[in-house]
């Protein structure tokens, strides 16, 4: 039986949501920071949490294999960074946790008959289809965390295989139709970071790689250090600058991280519609014919957000060194 006292805690409040109990998972999801906890109890963790059979939490523990490898961890302790083999190993297990966790994760929505809980549950499925997109990009910023040399070609072809992921998964988000407002509220969250991180992938290769923030960091106690996606400098000192997408103007404070304001930062014009920039930066993707004006305003959207960003990274690599 969980304590009721502990039920402001964000894994325990899941647990008691969903109906399940997990160790593991709450030390998981406990951690303040990724370099909180070492690799290996990463990888500990995410053991344990496989060999449990609900879909939330194996899904977490593909978020434990991936963070091993893509850990920063701390600039005293670089000379300790966990070699490329080790971390692409670690994300490898993360892909395969994922696949298998697919299914039985969708299924959840369709075996919960409250819809609040149901949409909840269909969220969790949609950022794990969101994770399996950012994969190639987390596997880039884990060689370069683990100090291997890669060459600008790998780079830039990396990151064009995450855009047409994005790409694709951005079309799919843009068709579904909701069956409720619950749904309705948990597919626009999802398309506001899918068109977020489609812009931030706009002409950067060269400064950051983009991908989505882990399901720890997407429920920390504290929002200021909530994340939605995770830009890493392509740099060293390959820091992480997190970005927080909101309507609310609480974020617009947060210092050293992107802070994303959906009415201002992703429309193409005033009044305009999330719906409208997502399909038009597919449209551009996929080189079809659109109207000019409309190629130029997302352009300038995708430039303007690329600038702020850089000023956070640049901010956040000061504060760190």
């Amino acid at each position: 039986m969980i304590d009721p006292s502990r039920a402001y805690v964000p894994a325990v409040l899941i647990e008691q949501r969903f109906g399940f109990e997990s160790p593991a998972f709450e030390t998981y999801m406990g951690v303040g920071r990724t370099h909180g906890i070492e690799p290996a109890q990463l990888a500990n963790e995410a053991e344990a949490m496989t060999e449990h059979e609900h879909p939330l939490v194996r899904y977490a523990a593909g978020w434990a294999y991936a963070e091993r490898g893509i850990y920063k961890g701390r600039p005293a302790a670089q000379h300790k960074s966990e070699p490329p083999e080790v971390r692409l190993d670690a994300l490898d297990k993360a892909e395969a946790l994922w696949a298998d966790t697919q299914t039985p994760l969708a299924d959840l929505q369709r075996q919960i008959p409250d819809e609040k809980l149901a949409a909840d549950a269909w969220g969790f499925y949609l950022r794990l289809r969101q994770a399996q997109v950012y994969l190639p990009n987390m596997r880039l910023i884990a060689r370069l965390r683990g100090h291997e040399a890669v060459p600008t070609e790998s780079i830039q072809a990396t990151q064009q295989q995450t855009r047409q992921n994005t790409v694709r998964f951005g079309a799919t988000i843009l068709s579904r139709q909701p069956q409720n407002t619950e749904e309705a509220f948990v597919l626009n969250g999802m398309r506001n970071e899918i068109t977020a991180g489609l812009l931030l992938q706009q002409d950067r290769s060269s400064t950051h790689t983009m991908f989505a923030a882990s399901v720890r960091q997407d429920h920390r106690s504290h929002e200021r250090y909530r994340a939605d996606l995770v830009a890493a400098s392509i740099t060293p000192q390959h820091t992480s600058t997190l970005v927080g997408i909101s309507s609310r103007g609480n974020r617009a404070d947060i210092p050293r991280r992107l802070n994303v304001d959906i009415a201002k930062d992703l429309v193409l014009e005033p009044g305009g519609s999330i719906r409208h920039t997502l399909g038009v930066a597919i449209a551009v993707e996929h080189g079809h014919t659109i109207k000019t004006e409309n190629r130029t305003r997302l352009h300038a959207v995708a430039a303007a957000l690329g600038i702020r960003l850089i000023k956070a990274q640049n901010t956040t690599q000061k504060v760190r060194s």
